[in-house]
């Protein structure tokens, strides 16, 4: 009887935990915020290093099947820009 109390009671501490730990992920996983003067200075570094060549990026156009949408890395990374269907 006690294994069996000890269950129940692990199982819904759990299950009231599971979606407050869950909760405060979620808001504690947005990306940092940076100025847009940081965004500039990446994509003229870039400029620089292109010799006259040319990139062309495109930015995520949907989300991952059962996931939040979140923008592609490298994109992010040049222009801050956190919507969908954006080219640089």
């Amino acid at each position: 009887m006690a294994i069996l109390a000890a269950i129940r009671r692990n199982f819904l501490c759990g299950t009231l935990f599971l979606p407050v730990f869950f909760a405060a992920a979620a808001t504690t996983a947005q990306r940092a915020s940076y100025p847009p003067e940081e965004f500039a200075e990446r994509r003229a570094r870039l400029c620089e290093r292109l010799d006259g060549g040319a990139v062309l990026l495109f930015a995520e156009t949907m989300p991952r099947y059962g996931a939040r949408f979140r923008q592609d890395h490298d994109f992010f990374y040049l222009t801050g820009y956190e919507g969908r269907n954006a080219v640089l």
